[in-house]
Formats: structure tokens, C-alpha cells, sequence
């Protein structure tokens, strides 16, 4: 270290070259970054102008053609919404080919889809499209609501806030991985969790005891009837457990909070939930009550 130290200490150093240097390398950041902006400018346009005309603007078209058709849209859903011997789904979603995708296949996997509702929510930007959507489609003999979660009234909100839609939330996560051969790596995975809105579940749905969730990116292939048979040992939530991150590997993303670090996560793509529990446990309000004092 003597040594090396001694070596640069007899190197001149010209602060014009340095400056020099240093110009040289801003010069060529923004040149990448104009680079990269053009690209993404081209391959945007390149989206658009490769997309099938038959998806163009198609929330907007339907909500065109939900006000002019001379249906009665607004006709009351069949008791089956309100039914808690049925299976209920829920689907947060502004994608509605997506949403529909995820309630075809789950529909087309079953034997019993006349036990099955599904619960659209979306919001009111997307709630007339979706809602002439499901009712000129039909999937079998499922049922399917469509909800405007931004009109919904709901008792005991906490400080009645507005309520706004919020998806999934998808977060991603880095950290170190040593191998075998002592070498550090990065590695980065991706997580989904529940967002804002699926905590307000059990107000939404107040005569209901379990429902499942799916996200809509999900393609169901086989029968999901079998979750509802499911001992969940006093539980609130089953999911699939995403051992590829424990949560020893996020406590630099969760300062705050004691956990146990050899648990793993959980993905937020299927998940059934014993909304009975969660009303005793009080969930929600403690949920609430947390944001409240985290801001």
C-alpha cells in the first residue's frame, strides 16, 4: 500500500486533463441518454402502430356503446352476488381483456361453473366498458359483477378517506448471493402484494365468508374448486408460499418490524381468504390505522 501510494504521489497530475476527462464523460452520458429516449420514442411508436386496430381505444368504444344501447344495463344481478354458499372471486383490474382472460379460463376449468361469481373491480374510468363487457359475454353459467370501487359506500372508512383503486403492488428486490465458489452475485426477484384496496375486501363484500383472489394477469389451468375445501386451520390467508425469497433476505425493506427470517414470502396471484377471520382479527382497522401513523 506504501508502495502504491508512494507511486501516485509521483505521477503529475494536469487538472486540464482531468477537466478534459470529465467533459468527455458527461458528453457521452447524454449522448446515451438522447440515445435511449429516441429508442424509447421509436419503439413506442412502434407499438402503436403494430397493435390491431381492434384494440384501439376499445375502453373508450364500449363506453360509447354502453351509453347508447337500449339495453337495460342496469338491471339487478341475480341473488347469487350475495350468496355465501357460492365461490366468489375477486379481480382488481383496469385491463379488461386481461380480467376477461382470467375469468374464461377459470370458468373453463371447472364442472360447476354455476356455482362461480366473480367480482370485477375497476374504476370509474373503466367501469361502463367493463360493465356492457360482462354482460354481452357470457362464461357458462358464471356469474360476473362488475364494481366501481370509487363510488362504493362504505361503513366505518377510516376518516372516510376517498377510496381509489390501487392493483397489486410489485416491487423488486436485489440482494447479495454467495455460491459455492465464494463468488458474490446479485440477484434480483420479483414480489407482488396486496395493495390498499384489498384490505377494504371484507367491507366491500360484508355478507360473504371466503373468497379468492386473483390477480389478472393469471391463467387458470385447472379447477380451483378444491380451494374452497381447504383447512386453513383457523388462517386468514392461504397463498403460495415464494421460498425463493425469505424474509430474513427483506429486513432492509422492513426496518420496523419484527419477523421471523426463515418464513417465506408470498405471492398475491391466488390467494383465498377467510373473510370471517379477518373481521374478527380486525385487520382492516389495524391496517388503516398503521398507514395513518406511517405518514
Amino acid at each position: 500500500m506504501e508502495a502504491a501510494i508512494a507511486k501516485a504521489k509521483s505521477c503529475p497530475v494536469d487538472c486540464n486533463n482531468v477537466d478534459k476527462k470529465l467533459r468527455q464523460l458527461v458528453d457521452l452520458t447524454e449522448d446515451e441518454a438522447n440515445f435511449h429516449r429516441k429508442q424509447s420514442a421509436f419503439l413506442y411508436q412502434l407499438a402503436v402502430q403494430t397493435m390491431p386496430k381492434s384494440l384501439h381505444c376499445l375502453s373508450m368504444r364500449l363506453t360509447v356503446e354502453y351509453f347508447r344501447s337500449p339495453l337495460d344495463l342496469e338491471q339487478s344481478l341475480s341473488e347469487k352476488v350475495l350468496n355465501p354458499d357460492l365461490h366468489h372471486y375477486v379481480i382488481f383490474s383496469r385491463n379488461l381483456l386481461a380480467s376477461s382472460v382470467a375469468i374464461n379460463s377459470t370458468v373453463q376449468n371447472t364442472e360447476e361453473s354455476e356455482k362461480q361469481v366473480f367480482h370485477v373491480l375497476t374504476d370509474r374510468e373503466n367501469y361502463f366498458a367493463m360493465k356492457l363487457w360482462f354482460f354481452i359475454n357470457k362464461y357458462r353459467e358464471a356469474t360476473v359483477q362488475v364494481l366501481n370501487i370509487e363510488d362504493l359506500k362504505l361503513n366505518n372508512h377510516y376518516k372516510l378517506a376517498p377510496l381509489h383503486l390501487s392493483l397489486p403492488e410489485e416491487f423488486r428486490v436485489s440482494f447479495l448471493r454467495v455460491d459455492k465458489l465464494s463468488s458474490y452475485q446479485i440477484r434480483t426477484e420479483y414480489l407482488s402484494i396486496f395493495s390498499h384496496s384489498h384490505y377494504l375486501l371484507p367491507k366491500i363484500f360484508p355478507t360473504l365468508k371466503k373468497i379468492v383472489v386473483l390477480d389478472d394477469d393469471i391463467l387458470t389451468q385447472r379447477d380451483l374448486s378444491e380451494l374452497w375445501s381447504v383447512d386453513m386451520g383457523g388462517k386468514v390467508i392461504g397463498a403460495v408460499q415464494f421460498c425463493a425469497v425469505k424474509l430474513g433476505q427483506l429486513k432492509n425493506y422492513l426496518p420496523r418490524y419484527s419477523v421471523s427470517e426463515n418464513s417465506c414470502a408470498w405471492m398475491s396471484g391466488v390467494n383465498i381468504i377467510d373473510l370471517s377471520r379477518w373481521r374478527e382479527h380486525n385487520l382492516t382497522e389495524t391496517f388503516q390505522r398503521l398507514v395513518q401513523e406511517s405518514r
